[in-house]
């Protein structure tokens, strides 16, 4: 009752109710709450349309509300937003879909082209706490798209043959850290989790 009260009907968002001095309630767009309140209910929310239309709205907008921070993709917020379109996406439009589509692909581009690097390396930036951050980031914001198993592309047939050569250069890199760090752990037990199923 109360994750749904709390719910902005408007846009299906969550964040903070601020009260101006008239009394006036404003209701501010989190991206960081509302994924925690998708992701830990597993999707069991009201307006997930509304809330994946909104996060289009947002693309350019920094972070607490949109999906950049200081003008840029990161992998930590964009694993947040292709999660929340993964549980709403059976409830899209047409349209909506496809704005979806060209929305993760730009995040996939620039995971690929800025974020990792041939040697199979993550590069961190202002939101990864330490070097693990950046790989568990990375990984998980690969892996929700579906981009090492084709079973998980909810959002797109389209085919990645430089995929298995891309996880095989993380695996590696990964390894050779000697993985004494919980982040570069996870990273690396993700992969092979991921292989598992």
């Amino acid at each position: 009752d109360f994750i749904n009260h709390w719910q902005n009907p408007v846009d299906g968002w969550w964040g903070q109710w601020l009260v101006d001095r008239q009394g006036k309630v404003w209701k501010m767009d989190d991206l960081s709450m509302t994924f925690h309140m998708i992701s830990d209910t597993h999707g069991q929310v009201p307006h997930l349309d509304l809330i994946a239309k909104r996060m289009l709205q947002l693309d350019d907008a920094n972070f607490p509300a949109g999906v950049r921070f200081e003008g840029q993709y990161n992998n930590h917020l964009n694993w947040d937003a292709v999660k929340i379109f993964r549980y709403a996406w059976p409830q899209l439009d047409t349209a909506t879909r496809q704005q979806v589509r060209d929305e993760i692909s730009k995040m996939l581009h620039w995971c690929l082209t800025e974020s990792y690097s041939p040697d199979g390396s993550f590069k961190e930036n202002a939101l990864d706490d330490t070097p693990g951050d950046a790989y568990r980031y990375g990984v998980w914001f690969l892996q929700e798209t579906g981009y090492f198993q084709p079973k998980e592309r909810f959002w797109t047939d389209q085919d990645f043959p430089d995929a298995p050569a891309v996880q095989a250069r993380i695996e590696a890199k990964l390894k050779a850290t000697g993985l004494d760090e919980s982040g570069l752990r996870e990273a690396y037990e993700s992969l092979q989790a991921g292989k598992e199923e």
